[in-house]
């Protein structure tokens, strides 16, 4: 996708060493230069985000160390900043609010440390769909408009963050694009329902061959990364929040034999009859049961995750990777064709 010529070419990036990070580097790169990106970095990383921090230098990106946790979040002089995509945060789902405090305390953080530079400028949160989520049993998917519930700590932080960038929006004077994102999912995935699909079928687990009957979004980490940078222009996308998937819709039995049939070839499924799964949707909604229930669980059993992204396609205007052809590049013999799916694998 090709952007017309202006003025906004300056980006600082928080997360560019997390699995989406170095792939929305790539995309910036590639229309404007390295020099138009700024990657804050945490000072201590994962191990596996070195090979991210290793693809992001050799891209020739300039990486600056960073604390979101303190404030001022950098030392010394600040880059410029045209757009400032904020995408650091943990996204564990078994943790307590307390325990997430990056999400929102980091949050607070890098906007005001870039409060002087920010007026008239853009900044992009990535959030996510468990930032809404489900207060009862599911009889749609998600929207826009849809109330909030959150039901982990990871959920309840990144939607503080919204109203966090909301309210500083209005004070510092910036335009905000919030993205919730849904599974990502491609070459080196790190996490993640389709990487947990992926384990169990490689590890010829049975519950790879179970027909879950819950549906979830998705998208393919490619397209994330050329959306993240499109709306992150977009004059649609000011001050909006948009939800992000490949609009496609397969239950997680479905996904699990398609990941199963790409790592192993043709494989017996394990079917469980309709009328249990409808039972055991009902079971884990009612009282005293679905505060017990692992909340990953309930989303491979019903519709908790998934979400209506028709708002997103309806201004963007770039073609989609399908399923099939999403998993024949994540599993398939051209799973490392792609420069960068090899850097991290």
């Amino acid at each position: 996708m090709s952007f017309q010529p202006r003025a906004v070419k300056r980006f600082v990036l928080t997360g560019a060493t997390g699995y989406l990070g170095p792939w929305l580097a790539r995309e910036i790169v590639g229309h404007f230069g390295p020099d138009s990106l700024t990657c804050l970095i945490p000072k201590t990383l994962p191990p596996i985000e070195g090979k991210s921090l290793a693809y992001l230098k050799r891209l020739g990106v300039d990486c600056i160390e960073c604390n979101l946790m303190k404030y001022p979040v950098l030392e010394g002089r600040l880059p410029a900043v045209d757009v400032l995509i904020h995408m650091a945060a943990n996204t564990r789902t078994n943790l307590p609010e307390q325990a997430l405090k990056v999400n929102t305390i980091g949050t607070e953080n890098i906007i005001e440390t870039f409060r002087p530079s920010l007026a008239g400028k853009r900044v992009l949160l990535t959030s996510t769909s468990a930032a809404i989520d489900r207060g009862s049993f599911p009889r749609g998917p998600l929207t826009e408009d849809s109330a909030p519930h959150p039901r982990t700590g990871y959920g309840l932080t990144k939607l503080q963050a919204e109203a966090i960038v909301r309210q500083k929006s209005r004070a510092c004077h910036f335009d905000y694009t919030i993205l919730r994102l849904t599974t990502l999912y491609g070459p080196g995935m790190r996490g993640g329902l389709f990487y947990v699909l992926s384990d169990w079928a490689g590890r010829g687990h049975i519950l790879a061959r179970v027909n879950w009957p819950g549906r979830a979004s998705f998208i393919f980490v490619e397209d994330a990364a050329k959306i993240l940078l499109w709306f992150s222009l977009a004059e649609a996308a000011r001050n909006q929040i948009y939800f992000v998937s490949s609009c496609e819709t397969y239950t997680i039995g479905d996904l699990a034999g398609l990941i199963l049939s790409k790592r192993m070839g043709r494989a017996a499924r394990f079917f469980l009859p309709n009328w249990l799964w409808k039972a055991t949707q009902k079971l884990i909604w009612l009282p005293g049961v679905k505060s017990v229930i692992p909340w990953r669980l309930s989303n491979i059993i019903d519709d908790s995750l998934l979400c209506d992204s028709s708002r997103m396609r309806a201004v963007y205007p770039g073609i989609l990777t399908s399923l099939d052809e999403g998993l024949n590049r994540t599993f398939g013999p051209v799973a490392l064709e792609d420069e960068l799916a090899r850097a991290l694998a």
